[in-house]
């Protein structure tokens, strides 16, 4: 790539995060909102290398997200977490 960090786009700057993380190929990989900033394109983008990467290494993925649709597109398991109300 012949750009600079901060001329990537969201997209590219996220597969280039994700990429960086994995490298080492390490035996967990937390994902905390990986599509947050993202557009529809660069998202549906990033779900797929990322079950791309999940299909071909021995990692254990955990991703917060708040987007139940996407949690149950890319998760083998899932854990919902309700807010907790605190009173006083």
């Amino acid at each position: 790539m012949d750009k600079f960090p901060n001329e990537l786009s969201g997209g590219q700057a996220q597969r280039v995060g994700i990429i960086r993380g994995i490298i080492h190929r390490p035996e967990l990989i937390l994902l905390d909102e990986p599509f947050s900033a993202l557009d529809s394109l660069n998202r549906k983008n990033l779900q797929d290398l990322i079950k791309e990467i999940h299909q071909n290494s021995c990692a254990t993925f955990i991703m917060v997200t708040h987007d139940e649709e996407e949690a149950q597109k890319l998760a083998t398991k899932t854990l919902e977490i309700k807010a907790l109300k605190q009173e006083q």
